[in-house]
């Protein structure tokens, strides 16, 4: 018996049991309109198009509460001319996975032995916005690309803008993300030219423009300043870099705290700050500088550098996150004096790392 029939053997069986395995994990709604239509179980796979992959089921299920999927299936791709696992999404169209092309399709209707027809109900509305379904604000908020990441191609231009995950809303993940990306433009070897921040001063004091009005283009197109009745305005992400540019950070140590892996955030003490008042991070973040787990975080303590002598715990960003070793017991003792007082005349808590 030759090596290559024994590989091509051993494939196969690997592939059967997986398929089987999938099955069973399927709704009973999909195995139902699988069994109307006629159609094999097909492993569970992801949504967006890219390499034949069998992902993690939980995305799966994410994407169909979410009302984005109805099913995963084989089917003929007519961009290959074969057939390959498609993505069966609530209007009836479908997405190849290997190759990304999009077939449209009507509506899928599930046959049920004992109704007539089954149809996904439909979600909830938001009760904030008048462009999204309430489970879609719920998951907006909590990543980066806002509902209009969350929303299939053809109905993307619907929910742009959405402002239950907007940047410009307050507490939402690309707020904090937005935060923390024009602190990272201010502090970083290649902030604004000198006249375009002479230009964004302007704006914040109130002054004419009109020496300035060259400047405000790549202003607006940072989002560092809006208009208001034609009249050039700050931002909070202006507001946010030239604090930025004008606090001194500092070295301190950070002690995580909680984790909320739902809300994809993290409540962390940041002991040049306050020993007392938590500080709200993203948890992408900590997960992508220091390469832990979410579950690994608690309890662990971080290097970053942060603006101390900010006064709100939202204003308080953190950048250069590095592991460190635990504090010594004797430093967290309570009779230690805190920072309360934030202004220019306050000593600084730990090590100055710039004062721009």
């Amino acid at each position: 018996m030759s090596d290559s029939y024994l590989i091509g053997l051993g494939l196969t069986v690997c592939s059967a049991a997986v398929v089987s395995a999938a099955a069973h994990l399927m709704s009973p709604a999909v195995r139902m309109w699988r069994s109307a239509h006629h159609i094999a179980p097909a492993p569970v796979l992801a949504v967006a198009p890219g390499p034949l992959d069998f992902p993690d089921l939980a995305d799966f299920a994410e994407l169909e509460e979410l009302g984005e999927v109805d099913a995963v299936d084989f089917d003929l791709c007519p961009g290959e001319q074969r057939h390959r696992p498609h993505a069966i999404h609530a209007d009836g169209s479908r997405t190849c996975w290997n190759c990304g092309h999009n077939t449209p399709g009507e509506p899928v209707t599930l046959t049920e032995t004992f109704e007539p027809e089954y149809v996904r109900p439909a979600q909830k509305d938001c009760p904030d916005c008048g462009c999204c379904t309430a489970v879609l604000c719920e998951k907006g908020q909590t990543v980066i690309v806002e509902c209009f990441g969350l929303t299939h191609e053809d109905t993307r231009d619907n929910v742009r803008g959405c402002p239950c995950s907007s940047e410009t809303t307050h507490g939402t993940a690309s707020w904090r993300a937005g935060k923390l990306r024009v602190t990272m433009h201010a502090t970083s070897s290649r902030p604004l030219e000198v006249d375009v921040e002479a230009a964004l001063r302007a704006v914040a004091a109130g002054v004419d423009m009109l020496e300035h009005s060259e400047q405000l283009t790549p202003l607006t197109m940072r989002r560092y300043v809006g208009f208001v009745d034609s009249v050039p305005a700050l931002t909070e992400l202006g507001a946010t870099y030239l604090a930025a540019r004008d606090e001194p950070r500092f070295v301190t140590p950070v002690e995580v705290e909680t984790v909320d892996v739902k809300a994809r955030t993290a409540r962390v003490t940041v002991v040049g700050w306050s020993l007392t008042d938590g500080v709200t991070v993203l948890l992408d973040q900590l997960t992508s500088a220091t390469k832990l787990k979410p579950e690994e975080l608690p309890g662990r303590f971080l290097e970053a550098s942060a603006n101390c002598r900010t006064k709100q715990a939202d204003d308080v960003v953190l950048t250069d996150i590095e592991l460190a070793p635990p504090l010594p017991s004797a430093w967290m003792a309570e009779d230690i004096p805190l920072v309360q007082e934030r202004d220019a005349e306050a000593p600084a808590p730990c090590a100055e790392v710039a004062d721009v």
